[in-house]
């Protein structure tokens, strides 16, 4: 998303908070904050207008975790954890109160123009919840998408097109999507031949360079060393270019990157082929050809059955909740992450649940809707529509997100 259609929505999203409209503001400051979790302002505000106070608390702790001295957000983690009981065994001395109302963060911009972000494929449009009308206080959801809540969802469904699959099924039979992930790999034995043959490459490749640029700046101060011909490349530009080449496969295998073994096989490739190009030139001796390829050759093998080893290495993905996630807004992201991979099984999951711990929220309900629209689950779709409506009765969106999944339903 461009810089300027984010400082957009979070302009709209605290003139939203300002105007005490909640819902709105949140849906806009969510989507500032799926594009940049890192927007200070947007956390700030957010959890002005956020309702449970574990929620306000995460978002202050968000605050503070890109700027640990923020005052607000010290005062404010400060007061909700006194709130919460989670005060720590030797407070600190209290903090002079502030006001916790965020501070205009930003200057607001006159924008009219209508953003669209990830609607369903069978509903364009926003998705943003109407202010309820003053003094009326929201209506608790139906319980129909909460009852849905207790059972967990099948966890080998595939987890792009929510239909059944057996659990040794490397590929759903009806999207024909793989079902299978990267799983842990194992492949300490690999990175420490690897980078011992690799690193003795690297320093045969260094002497070769120096060789060369004594040979090509000093020809005879070079002629005097021992057996100079047997190991210096007539050549500098090649044997530079050899040396750097490994000095980056180096680089990569003890970062551990993800393709540096392929790298690695490849720069191997190559410097077999000019091994045996070097040698029919004559700016090769036979000795330096012979162990430039016989490395080579070695560090190919090690490349080839480590990228073979780990791309075997993968596991059945099973629709099921995410470790190390608390609160609402924390589901509701990871939640945003898998609907952008197209795995609506699972974004379905991560939503009920956001749900379950803000159950007061039509933001979540309506994503939920659209997640099991996309799944083809219309009659859950309409359920959960039903429910944030309820919650929102000024959102005329529902109501057209319900007509449209049932004419939907209808002609399909």
């Amino acid at each position: 998303m461009e810089s300027s259609e984010l400082r957009r929505l979070l302009n709209e999203g605290i003139q939203a908070a300002k105007a005490s409209d909640g819902p709105r503001a949140r849906d806009l400051l969510l989507r500032v904050l799926d594009a940049d979790a890192s927007s200070e302002p947007a956390w700030l505000w957010l959890s002005a207008v956020l309702d449970d106070p574990g929620e306000r608390l995460l978002a202050l702790e968000r605050v503070l975790a890109i700027n640990p001295d923020h005052p607000q957000a010290l005062a404010g983690v400060q007061a909700l954890r006194r709130q919460l009981g989670q005060e720590p065994a030797n407070p600190q001395p209290p903090v002079e109160p502030q006001v916790l109302r965020p501070i205009d963060a930003v200057e607001p911009v006159t924008a009219s123009a209508t953003v669209i972000v990830q609607p369903p494929a069978f509903a364009p449009g926003r998705t943003s919840a109407a202010p309820l009308a003053e003094g009326v206080a929201p209506a608790e959801p139906s319980g129909v998408v909460l009852d849905a809540l207790v059972a967990e969802d099948d966890p080998y469904q595939c987890a792009y097109c929510g239909r059944q699959t057996h659990p040794d099924d490397e590929r759903c039979r009806y999207c024909g999507r793989s079902l299978l992930v990267p799983g842990p790999w194992r492949g300490g034995g690999y990175l420490y031949l690897g980078l011992l043959i690799t690193g003795i490459q690297l320093q045969w490749a260094l002497v070769q360079a120096l060789a060369a640029y004594l040979v090509t700046s000093y020809p005879q101060a070079a002629s005097i060393l021992p057996l100079y011909s047997l190991w210096a490349s007539k050549l500098l530009a090649p044997a530079v270019a050899r040396a750097l080449a490994w000095a980056v496969v180096v680089l990569l295998l003890l970062g551990d990157y993800d393709g540096g073994y392929g790298v690695a096989a490849i720069v191997a490739l190559v410097d077999l082929a000019w091994a045996a190009i070097g040698y029919n030139l004559g700016v090769l001796a036979s000795l330096q050809s012979e162990v430039n390829a016989g490395l080579a050759v070695v560090i190919f093998l090690i490349g080839q059955m480590a990228v073979i080893s780990r791309a075997q290495s993968r596991l059945r993905q099973r629709v099921v909740l995410d470790r190390n996630l608390d609160g609402a807004l924390m589901f509701h992201r990871r939640a945003l992450v898998y609907g952008r991979q197209g795995k609506w099984a699972l974004a379905a999951l991560h939503w009920r649940r956001a749900i379950s711990r803000a159950p007061r929220e039509p933001i979540y309900y309506k994503a939920l809707g659209n997640a099991n629209a996309r799944l083809g689950r219309f009659a859950e779709a309409v359920r959960a529509y039903k429910s944030g409506a309820e919650l929102a009765p000024g959102d005329l969106e529902f109501t057209r997100l319900i007509e449209m999944v049932r004419a939907h339903a209808r002609s399909s």
